[in-house]
């Protein structure tokens, strides 16, 4: 009969990684199609051609109630309003106008944001990229953007609105590359900073929303108001259905100019739209105004409950500091009101500055006569936008001192455990994971140094598949 034998039971770690902890093995390598230097270039002379593009089906779509005109005049009034979209000064028939379409231009902004996206995905780098990298990548793309343009004006243009097109390309390439490059990258820019700086991002788009918001009203208010006159301008203009499409074309290309003027009128600074016009909300100089459909908008007397227009600058201070406070609490931060009340108020400053700078990109000129310094009134509109910061830090110091005093009422522990035993699972469970993060840690660095090591042996061959070498 067969004896049985014990045998030791040796013991058997399993272990299983966090939830937090990237599976380097499911990561499939990212391949680049391109070397990233080619696609900054081809992909910022595409974002050149789109706008000429753009600009070229509305003056084609305009070519069609006005046949008699020859190509060469088509040729050059496509090549004016292109000029004007990169904030240059432009010529239509004999009009001379230097009033930007931001429409357009933000929709240059956002090509090129999609470009250095693009960018940055044909790098070798896996994973997060680095401030440098995001530095270089926008540098590239809005350099080459803004050459690239300039060469264009210098074509089609005079030498003075071929560097005024120079300057606007390089801010619109500048700004959109920039955010286009930090979403792809996914760089933490408050890595080094205070921590209450994280705040900021939701703070100012706040800030900026609330301030959009009370503009749209206005508009919407406005056109509620005068609906009589628009219908009137609308019809003295008697549009066929390529006229109206054509209207409606350029109301979508000067909507954002319309929105910053209409947050101007609310924020109490007002608005000039000519010579002798005054417009806010509680005075009415109407002058020699454009016989446009939109132009209906203007009061010809200010609103009987203007006074209230005051509130749109606090009103949005106090959205800002909601969400700035918001933010605050979903990063733990102690409620105190000193820190509460700087985040907010920081975040209703950039609110506030970046509605002026966009407010000032806004203004321009329909002519050269009596229709010139259209847009909002300065410096009056940054002290209008000013108690807005002032409302932001006042909230949050509020909204700190409200969330001090709530009583922190602790949550049972699970499944009915003393309170001691659960507490001492948790700080081993968050013990247990730290050890995880940092073997993986470890083992990613170790692959990084194989790879880096392996690099040299086909660095060569990388090299002379591509052009001029680059990665």
């Amino acid at each position: 009969m067969p004896k049985t034998t014990p045998r030791p039971v040796a013991p058997v770690d399993v272990t299983v990684s966090s939830p937090r902890e990237p599976d380097a093995g499911a990561r499939l390598p990212r391949l680049p199609y391109v070397p990233w230097v080619a696609a900054a270039l081809l992909g910022s002379a595409g974002v050149v051609l789109l706008g000429w593009a753009v600009v070229g089906a509305i003056v084609g779509v305009a070519w069609l109630t006005a046949p008699h005109l020859g190509p060469t005049t088509v040729l050059d009034t496509i090549s004016q309003a292109w000029l004007g979209v990169h904030g240059g000064a432009f010529t239509l028939g004999a009009l001379n106008l230097n009033l930007t379409p931001l429409g357009l231009s933000a929709l240059l902004g956002v090509a090129m944001a999609a470009v250095a996206r693009f960018t940055v995905n044909q790098t070798e780098e896996d994973g997060r990229g680095s401030l440098s990298q995001v530095v270089l990548v926008a540098t590239v793309c809005s350099g080459s953007f803004a050459v690239a343009s300039w060469l264009v004006a210098s074509l089609v243009g005079a030498p003075r609105q071929a560097v005024s097109v120079f300057v606007g390309a390089l801010l619109i390439g500048g700004l959109g590359s920039t955010v286009g490059a930090l979403r792809a990258a996914r760089v933490d820019v408050f890595q080094r900073l205070p921590r209450w700086t994280r705040t900021l991002p939701a703070g100012v788009a706040g800030g900026v929303a609330g301030l959009t918001v009370a503009s749209a009203a206005t508009l919407a208010l406005g056109y509620g108001a005068h609906a009589a006159q628009v219908a009137a301008l609308h019809g003295g203009v008697a549009p066929d259905g390529v006229g109206s499409a054509l209207l409606f074309a350029a109301y979508a290309a000067y909507l954002p100019n319309l929105l910053l003027w209409a947050g101007a009128y609310a924020s109490g600074a007002g608005l000039t739209v000519g010579t002798g016009t005054l417009l806010t909300p509680t005075v009415s100089q109407l002058g020699l105004v454009p016989a446009i459909p939109i132009a209906g908008l203007l009061p010809a007397a200010p609103p009987v409950a203007g006074g209230a227009f005051w509130a749109v600058a606090p009103l949005a201070g106090v959205a800002t500091a909601l969400l700035s406070c918001r933010r605050a609490g979903g990063l733990g931060l102690a409620p105190h009101p000193r820190p509460w009340a700087l985040a907010s108020g920081a975040s209703g400053l950039i609110a506030a500055a970046l509605w002026a700078a966009a407010s000032w990109i806004s203004r321009g000129d329909l002519g050269t006569g009596r229709l010139v310094g259209l847009g909002p009134r300065f410096p009056e509109l940054i002290a209008a936008l000013l108690p807005l910061a002032v409302t932001a830090a006042l909230t949050g110091a509020i909204a700190a001192w409200w969330a001090s005093r709530r009583p922190v009422v602790a949550e049972p522990p699970p499944f009915g455990l003393p309170a001691e035993d659960f507490e001492r699972a948790a700080d081993d469970e968050r013990e247990h994971e730290g050890e995880q993060e940092h073997e993986g840690e470890r083992k990613r660095e170790g692959e990084r140094k194989r790879d880096a090591e392996r690099k040299p042996e086909g660095g060569a061959g990388r090299a002379a598949g591509r052009p001029f070498g680059l990665s």
